[in-house]
């Protein structure tokens, strides 16, 4: 594309632009040129045949071995070279393919006993496919000279005349040529403008249904964030009121889960803003220990619900072990998994004992592995793979609605990596890979 096509293009508009030329190109040369170039070979051997003429049936072989390799080729992927692999669309490989066909179609033309004014034109169409298919200036150049090497070929070889004339015949393709490049420079100017306007109006289209979006949900959002924290203020303040009349240690304890749940609720109202664009969440070191600690008091160990026991298995030394998070984001997505664990084992075991939920800790080289163990319904092959592609993301599979919006987000925001595996009606385990 000519420099005067990138003038007001912005940045991030030019690649697109030159893409969408090149597919318009494309189209412009699989729709009309080839039909062109079909509708005139089919038409040039059908005049010029000739059973008693073995130059007709060289003509023919070299047109069908010609066929046969364009044909090969489009259906190639790539071709390796020793400078590595050459992509069949690329505009390289099209300029390439243009100037083996070039020779090609002069010995057809001349197989074949074309007229000289049949094969100008056919030559003519040749060119102008040529700089339909080719997209780069320089392989435009590139090109259309070898198709003037072509062209000199039939004039001074194949179709011998006086000087005169054969140089009358070059100046008049050389001009056609002009003629063409300048109108195909002038549609390609025409049509990045017009992508580039459309490209644009886009963009702004798309950030104001974006911040419109943004100005409905974060208004909502915040008005429901504001009562949250004024219910956390509230339950704060009768935390501490129970505090100055505790008089036993289960209270204190029951003191400390309430305080600890009260702050991680605040940071669930953080990250909750943070979704919207805030950016303001912060982030924290952690180590094992104290998310060991949390899980404790917060998951109540050594309380049964339905005769599920619940296990940690966290490393001895877990205080050396310690991890970037956004704050709270690590134990919130735990919480999300054992509930769903505890959803899962209910389901298979209801009342009855030997469900197991297990929380554990593990570090592997550079790496803490945090994993969420239950021995319920477990999962199908079919219904990992649709949580993997987040199909689920708001419905529950066989008791594994892992509130995955929010799992796969913080996962996604921590450099967390999320895996999984499972067998139907026996287990299932869900692991995160947490750098150190």
């Amino acid at each position: 594309m000519p420099k005067s096509t990138h003038t007001n293009t912005p940045d991030f508009l030019a690649d697109e632009v030159q893409q969408r030329l090149e597919e318009r190109y494309k189209l412009l040369f699989t729709r009309v040129v080839v039909p062109v170039l079909a509708f005139a070979a089919v038409f040039l051997v059908a005049g010029h045949w000739n059973n008693d003429s073995k130059m007709l049936w060289q003509g023919l072989v070299a047109a069908i071995v010609l066929t046969l390799l364009n044909i090969a080729l489009s259906l190639l992927q790539s071709i390796p070279t020793r400078w590595g692999e050459m992509r069949i669309r690329s505009d390289t490989f099209d300029t390439l393919r243009w100037c083996i066909n070039f020779p090609f179609d002069v010995f057809i033309l001349w197989s074949l006993g074309v007229q000289q004014a049949a094969a100008t034109t056919i030559w003519l169409l040749l060119t102008f496919a040529a700089m339909v298919d080719v997209h780069k200036p320089r392989n435009k150049l590139v090109t259309i000279a070898a198709a003037f090497a072509g062209f000199c070929a039939l004039v001074f070889w194949v179709f011998p005349t006086d000087w005169g004339t054969e140089l009358y015949l070059v100046s008049c393709y050389l001009g056609l040529v002009f003629i063409l490049w300048k109108l195909e420079r002038y549609v390609a100017q025409e049509m990045a403008a017009v992508f580039t306007e459309r490209g644009q109006r886009e963009r702004v289209e798309r950030e104001a249904e974006t911040l419109q979006r943004e100005a409905a949900i974060g208004h909502s959002t915040r008005a429901i964030n504001h009562e949250l924290n004024t219910l956390i203020g509230v339950a704060r303040l009768s935390a501490e009121r129970i505090r100055e009349r505790q008089t036993n240690d289960t209270a204190e304890k029951d003191l400390q889960r309430l305080e600890r749940a009260l702050s991680y609720m605040a940071k669930v109202s953080a990250l909750v803003l943070d979704d919207l664009g805030s950016q303001h969440a912060t982030k924290r070191l952690l180590s094992l220990a104290e998310l060991q600690d949390d899980l404790r008091l917060l998951l109540c160990n050594g309380v049964t619900h339905c005769h599920a026991r619940l296990e940690f298995d966290f490393p001895p030394n877990a205080a050396d072990y310690r991890f970037e998070e956004r704050t709270g984001s690590t134990y919130l997505i735990l919480h999300d998994l054992a509930k769903n664990a505890y959803e899962a084992v209910q389901e298979k075991f209801g009342e009855q004992p030997g469900g197991i939920i297990r929380i554990s800790a593990a570090v592997e080289g550079e790496k803490l592995v945090l994993s969420v163990y239950d021995n319920g319904v477990g999962m199908t092959a079919q219904q990992v793979e649709d949580i993997r592609q987040q199909v689920a993301t708001s419905s529950k599979v066989s008791g594994h609605g892992l509130g995955l919006q929010f799992v796969w987000r913080e996962c996604s925001l921590n450099n967390f990596s999320l895996l999984m595996t499972a067998r139907s009606n026996v287990n299932s385990n869900f692991s995160i890979i947490i750098a150190t």
